[in-house]
């Protein structure tokens, strides 16, 4: 059981969850599309930890030209995010954004020490739980999640973002694995 599919479950049905799991579901995988803001957001989370998902630069303007769309759908057929490279340097001013917030707040390091994209997985009971986490220190004492979207994130936003997106659920999931995996920082 990952977060992602928890959240199915509570915002939706077990069916639901059941369709959406990759090792359950029996449905074909929808076509690939190019999402701005999606690719934009793998790219940065992908320069910000230096792991995640592979990413394809296409030093093209847009996608309407033949030999743009050529490389753009063999990116998606090797697995990789293609990214024009005008997004990709979105992406980039994004994570010197984080790094300097992050820095003036007094975290100049995290992402820094510690491990990027962990698997953390343990047996609950008869059930297995499961979460990547984007970040988490050498001591396993913090865990940091990079977050990016098309929308905003301003103070008076960000707590209805949080529910909506189910971030509590994601982090009472990582909590829940990590006391499990590692007691004694419980």
């Amino acid at each position: 059981l990952s977060q992602s599919i928890a959240k199915i479950i509570l915002d939706q049905s077990a069916l639901h969850a059941a369709s959406a799991h990759p090792r359950l579901s029996k449905i074909e995988k929808p076509e690939d599309k190019y999402e701005k803001n999606q690719a934009i957001g793998s790219a940065a989370h992908q320069i910000l930890i230096g792991r995640g998902k592979d990413i394809a630069i296409g030093k093209f303007d847009s996608w309407r030209k033949k030999d743009a769309q050529d490389f753009r759908d063999a990116a998606f057929k090797a697995g990789q995010v293609p990214i024009l490279d005008g997004h990709y340097a979105e992406a980039t001013k994004m994570v010197l954004a984080a790094r300097a917030q992050l820095k003036a707040i007094g975290i100049g390091d995290a992402f820094v020490n510690g491990q990027g994209e962990v698997a953390a997985i343990c047996q609950h009971g008869d059930l297995w739980l499961r979460i990547l986490l984007d970040w988490i220190t050498s001591d396993l004492k913090i865990i940091y999640d990079y977050k990016t979207g098309g929308v905003s994130f301003a103070p008076h936003t960000i707590a209805l973002k949080m529910e909506t997106d189910g971030w509590a659920i994601q982090a009472a999931m990582a909590e829940r694995i990590l006391d499990i995996l590692d007691p004694k920082n419980a």
